[in-house]
């Protein structure tokens, strides 16, 4: 059974330290590193502008380890009928 965890998340490369450790919820298996990563870039993105960071960026997940995170660019297209 996969229960909501709060974990903690710091990255060094913004000067941060485990005392400005941010948290992060995670609903899957106890352990999933990676995952708990993915679920700390898609916080910190989403809080910080992530478009504007420099990547790939190393989150320190408390009590689990560091990992390398990298943003994968999807592009977007819209577009617009013009009128003559």
């Amino acid at each position: 059974m996969n229960k909501k965890t709060t974990y903690q998340f710091y990255i060094k490369e913004y000067g941060q330290s485990p005392e400005d450790a941010m948290p992060v919820n995670f609903v899957g298996a106890r352990g999933d590193g990676e995952r708990i990563a993915e679920e700390a870039t898609e916080e910190f993105f989403w809080r910080y502008d992530g478009w504007e960071a420099r990547w790939p960026l190393v989150f320190t997940i408390l009590g689990i380890g560091d990992f390398e995170v990298n943003m994968e660019s999807v592009p977007s297209f819209s577009a617009k009928e013009q009128t003559k």
